[in-house]
């Protein structure tokens, strides 16, 4: 037993107490030591692959007017910068990181690029409703791949050619920016938190 009785108290044996804060602080120092640290992400429901038709236009692989354009089959879409920062940090216009998610294998694929440009409504404030991400190993030839990420609220706009934010040629232009993806991460708190 690891308690003592004198003059009616009951106290904790103090070779017990010290082992035990011994053990505490044991696995603190390899929980900091070897446990991975809390990386800012934005989550997303759908993404789709395409082409670069123009330094302002992403071309989608699938669709038509009359056929809904196909979203990539996987699970757990997300950008991350991997660091510990909680926030993304911008590059240039760019916001540097990898593109993942989980294929229907359960295989986990992480592509390496740039969150480069933004779709979005005319206007002042008008907000983000998809972004492109160019991978590291695409060059900017017609043709290359691309992909799609689409904010949740707009997920509606991007379902056939000719219908929303998608033209009937299948492409959807940008502006020549990056967008705030902290400030989409914000505005929609349900796609965005820490992973570790």
């Amino acid at each position: 037993m690891n308690f003592f009785h004198s003059n009616s108290k009951i106290f904790f044996n103090p070779r017990f107490k010290i082992a035990s804060i011994k053990k505490l602080l044991f696995l603190l120092i390899m929980l900091f030591a070897f446990g991975e640290g809390f990386a800012a992400y934005l989550g997303l429901n759908k993404l789709y692959i395409g082409t670069y038709s123009s330094s302002s236009v992403f071309k989608f692989s699938t669709g038509t007017s009359s056929v809904n354009v196909v979203p990539i089959l996987g699970r757990n879409f997300y950008f991350t910068d991997h660091t510990s920062n909680t926030l993304f940090v911008k590059t240039n216009n760019n916001w540097l990181g990898f593109l993942e998610y989980y294929d229907n294998n359960g295989n986990l694929v992480s592509i390496q690029g740039t969150l480069d440009r933004q779709s979005k409504d005319n206007g002042p404030g008008a907000p983000t409703m998809s972004i492109q991400f160019t991978p590291t190993t695409s060059g900017n030839t017609v043709g290359s791949t691309r992909y799609l990420l689409v904010v949740p609220a707009y997920e509606s706009r991007y379902t056939k050619w000719n219908t929303g934010d998608i033209t009937s040629l299948g492409e959807v232009g940008f502006s020549n920016d990056a967008p705030d993806i902290n400030e989409i991460a914000a505005a929609n708190p349900q796609v965005y938190t820490n992973v570790y």
